[in-house]
């Protein structure tokens, strides 16, 4: 286990532990010992050594139910080199031939790349790299420079490029 804060933590659940109301669970780990968890049907604990993504995590019920065959689905790659397997794409892969990085979007239904695209915690659905999730008004916005498109709060992004200027 890593030094982070989410690796120290210990739930006391009396419900099973499976759903967002367990820290474990909410952090996207299984259960560990450190736990005094009551009948943990914590689903990470399936998944123990995955890296899962955020988008992943979100969607780890799903990825529970998903048979051997669903696994062995065939993708094609967004680079056009190839092709890779879902249940390989559930983590993140890495192109042999052009060494771009991709995992799978359960939230598009599609292969995304990496640099591309980011799963909001928050908002609890994939997006494209330009958005961003502004804490004032609590939604993603458009235009990692521009104010945020519902209140106008500016991004770090754009804060940053304003003490530049």
């Amino acid at each position: 286990m890593s030094d982070t804060p989410e690796a120290n933590l210990a739930c006391r659940c009396r419900s099973g532990c499976g759903n967002r109301r367990c820290l474990c669970y909410r952090a996207g780990q299984a259960c560990g010992d450190a736990c005094r968890c009551v009948g943990c049907s914590n689903p990470f604990k399936h998944l123990k050594g995955s890296e899962l993504g955020a988008c992943a995590r979100e969607h780890v019920q799903w990825i529970l139910q998903l048979t051997e065959n669903v696994k062995r689905e065939v993708l094609e790659l967004p680079c056009g080199c190839g092709e890779a397997l879902l249940g390989d794409l559930i983590e993140e892969y890495t192109c042999p031939e052009c060494e771009e990085s991709y995992w799978y979007s359960f939230c598009w239904d599609e292969v995304a790349q990496s640099g591309n695209t980011w799963h909001c915690e928050v908002c609890r659905t994939c997006r494209d790299w330009r958005e961003w999730h502004c804490p004032r008004c609590n939604r993603c916005t458009y235009g990692q420079s521009l104010p945020c498109e519902t209140c106008g709060a500016r991004s770090e992004l754009a804060e940053f490029l304003g003490d530049l200027l």
